[in-house]
């Protein structure tokens, strides 16, 4: 076998091999965008065939830290394939690494090797219709985001994420290039206002079989009065009213435990979950 940075010509296979592979063993969302990029890398057996691939990418921390993530993904019970992948692909990484690991024998792989548990990703998922009404707080409107909104989107995500480890400094051509990607449709971002101003939102994605809660923030100066949940409402009602979703989700750390209540309040229950390692020596 031969663990290799990926080529142009893999990504065809590559995407096959995910596209076969179980919902909940693909890569996120922007590690399968820098598919056939630098930091990919696959594992191809004797006969050329590839049987594993993984995706790294950076950021900087909101301590202004460069860490660079890594997400391998691998057939079921492949530990061995999964430590070689993991061994080799972070040997090239200078700095602060964390690998994800999406099941309990990737996670069990990194504790043996002594890797440092970090961060854990949770999936909830919800039985929809809700019932009730959704209603704003007093104040609040809630419209359709529009090419106009895209600066100050942008700056209301950042207040809203300021220290969150994936939304914080999202940059305009970052925005943008979100904005091209095939299942972006402007319809499907609520934005609450006052006046003129984004005080929070509710990016909802449509995938195939259910509706996702992309992303919702609330900037800081109006958090506490319920507009959270409000939009978190207005997300899920516009998954049923516009796509029929009968099932919604949406990912959140589990130490977050102010939105976990609220998640939970609404009748969300933990259907899957992540873990984050951190390479020896990196942790402090």
């Amino acid at each position: 076998m031969e663990i290799r940075p990926i080529r142009p010509e893999d990504v065809p296979e590559v995407e096959s091999l995910l596209s076969a592979a179980d919902s909940e063993r693909v890569l996120s969302e922007a590690k399968a965008r820098r598919l056939g990029s630098a930091g990919g890398w696959v594992a191809q057996s004797v006969g050329g065939r590839i049987t594993a691939v993984a995706q790294t990418a950076s950021h900087i921390t909101p301590s202004e830290d460069v860490v660079t993530g890594v997400e391998i993904v691998t057939p079921p019970s492949a530990d061995q394939l999964f430590l070689a992948m993991c061994e080799r692909v972070t040997e090239e990484i200078e700095g602060h690494v964390e690998v994800w690991a999406i099941d309990p024998d990737q996670s069990a792989v990194l504790r043996r090797q002594g890797w440092i548990p970090g961060r854990v990703l949770l999936r909830l998922d919800i039985d929809l219709p809700l019932e009730g009404p959704v209603d704003l707080p007093d104040l609040y409107r809630l419209v359709a985001y529009r090419p106009q909104d895209e600066r100050a989107f942008v700056n209301a995500n950042n207040r809203a994420f300021a220290r969150h480890a994936d939304n914080s400094h999202l940059t305009m051509e970052e925005f943008e290039a979100r904005q091209k990607l095939p299942w972006f449709d402007t319809g499907d971002v609520l934005i609450a206002k006052v006046g003129d101003d984004i005080a929070g939102f509710c990016w909802t994605k449509k995938h195939d079989d259910a509706g996702e809660i992309y992303i919702i923030g609330v900037t800081p100066d109006h958090r506490g009065k319920g507009l959270g949940q409000s939009l978190l409402r207005a997300g899920l009602a516009h998954l049923v009213e516009r796509y029929g979703f009968s099932r919604g989700f949406l990912y959140s750390d589990a130490d977050n435990d102010a939105a976990l209540h609220v998640y939970e309040a609404l009748g969300f229950a933990e259907a899957s979950r992540r873990w984050v390692y951190i390479r020896p020596g990196d942790e402090t």
